[in-house]
């Protein structure tokens, strides 16, 4: 039996689901947060992609299931909301509301 979420009376995730996103958020989130410059923050985020498919691969090729496309997307859009989400943390940490910017 599949155990289902309801969030905002409109959408349904299964907790399999959900484990992927907060998971592989979190990982995206926590590598943009460490990363310096851009480049290594996007680094950090194809890493975190080509990470969750090696996972989906491994599991394709060691047992007789079928390769699950729809967990790579689930990890691909969260590892991007991650990312986004610390992009705005780092643009809103180092905003000056009259306009400058520190450093």
């Amino acid at each position: 039996m599949t155990t289902t979420i309801n969030l905002f009376g409109c959408l349904q995730l299964t907790v399999h689901r959900l484990t992927h996103f907060v998971a592989f958020g979190l990982q995206a989130l926590t590598l943009t947060l460490i990363g310096r410059q851009r480049w290594q923050r996007l680094l950090c985020l194809a890493a975190t992609i080509g990470f969750g498919c090696l996972i989906e691969a491994f599991e394709f090729m060691s047992s007789t299931n079928i390769f699950e496309f729809s967990d790579v997307r689930d990890d691909s859009l969260a590892a991007l909301a991650g990312f986004v989400i610390g992009e705005a943390l780092l643009l809103s940490a180092f905003h000056d509301p009259k306009g400058r910017t520190r450093t």
